[in-house]
């Protein structure tokens, strides 16, 4: 069981580094030419932190509340026969997501690395294949 669930927390991670860093990759002409209309690299690495937190935030809220009624709905139907006391787990709840948050300003963070080296006329005549 615990190695299913194992499973499942790295296939997870593995979908939100995938993904955050292919939005960014992907985005990248986009912010060259935000770059070349005046943009500072510090401006952008803003607007990249911000979208991150924005994203985080509509990941966490439902999943924490889906995460706390499910169980709670289930334990519901479980007391009736078993008397099995409901507890939140708020030190798993908060380590989780922190280390979300941490894992998604990593992310964010090196792919920043990444696009302040390139050029920026060489971004922007990149085709997208």
């Amino acid at each position: 069981m615990y190695g299913f669930v194992i499973l499942l927390v790295l296939m997870g991670f593995t979908s939100v580094i995938s993904t955050l860093t292919t939005n960014i990759r992907i985005r990248s002409r986009e912010f060259a030419v935000l770059k070349s209309v005046g943009m500072t690299n510090k401006s952008l690495c803003r607007m990249l932190y911000s979208e991150s937190v924005f994203c985080v935030l509509n990941a966490l809220v439902p999943g924490v509340i889906l995460g706390i009624a499910i169980p709670l709905l289930i334990n519901l139907s479980i007391r009736k026969a078993f008397p099995v006391l409901y507890h939140i787990p708020w030190a798993t709840l908060f380590c989780g997501i922190f280390v979300l948050i941490g894992i998604v300003f990593f992310i964010t963070r090196t792919e920043i690395h990444k696009i302040r080296d390139k050029s920026i006329i060489d971004e922007i005549r990149m085709d997208i294949i």
